[in-house]
């Protein structure tokens, strides 16, 4: 679609528009922004719109296109998740004169987003219950290692929270008893280099609970980048 800024009014849109908001193309043109947009979100968009056009005018390209989602309202009167590609259009002068854009239906995107947060937070529960930590271990092919995802009970068999280790894993291998570090290391290394079913039980040295023993069991697989991750208990 192409809107023209000085008549407020959309100067091309494609046939498709009819089936994403229930206008015919013929019906839009006699539109504005405003019968298209819920009223809670226009102040919002025309504010943007105006913040972008400032600072191309000063120079900025980067403000020339933008990408956002949109509640679309269709001509029933219900709402569809869009997401929308805008340019802003300039004559010889620089000025803007339109705005340039595609907008596409994304219900079966959300959808699945929404499945996707519902399956996550199923796992997250599920895991919270389970006796010690459930995790991912990543190891990079340069030797950084980190816990990309631990349940709750990465606070009880390490002490440590799983925020605190999701970028680094250095603070575990810190409460390992130091007559086990090499073992669990060397243990890490085999595994990850044959893809085998890594086990191993290790004593930690705690803060707050002392000297305790801890039994891990993971399943490796190679990442796009070489590296290794791994799926375990402890």
């Amino acid at each position: 679609w192409l809107f023209d800024f000085a008549s407020g009014r959309f100067s091309y849109l494609s046939p498709s528009v009819a089936h994403l908001s229930g206008y015919t193309a013929e019906e839009c043109l006699r539109l504005g922004m405003k019968e298209a947009m819920p009223p809670e979100f226009l102040s919002i968009a025309k504010a943007r719109l105006a913040a972008r056009i400032e600072a191309l005018a000063a120079g900025d390209e980067s403000s020339r296109s933008r990408a956002f989602e949109l509640p679309l309202r269709r001509k029933d009167g219900s709402l569809v998740d869009t997401e929308v590609v805008t340019t802003l259009v300039t004559d010889a002068s620089g000025r803007v004169t339109h705005l340039q854009g595609v907008t596409r239906e994304i219900t079966a995107r959300k959808r699945a987003e929404a499945a996707l947060q519902k399956s996550h937070e199923m796992i997250l529960k599920l895991a919270a219950q389970v006796p010690g930590v459930v995790y991912q271990y990543r190891l990079e092919p340069d030797g950084r290692s980190c816990f990309p995802f631990s349940s709750p009970g990465m606070n009880e068999i390490y002490e440590f929270s799983p925020e605190e280790v999701r970028e680094d894993a250095t603070l575990v291998f810190s409460r390992l008893h130091p007559d086990d570090l090499d073992r669990v290391a060397a243990g890490i290394q085999e595994s990850a280099r044959t893809l085998q079913h890594f086990h191993c039980e290790f004593r930690v040295v705690l803060p707050r609970q002392g000297l305790r023993w801890r039994m891990c069991d993971a399943v490796p697989e190679r990442t796009g980048n070489g590296g290794t991750l791994w799926h375990g208990i402890i």
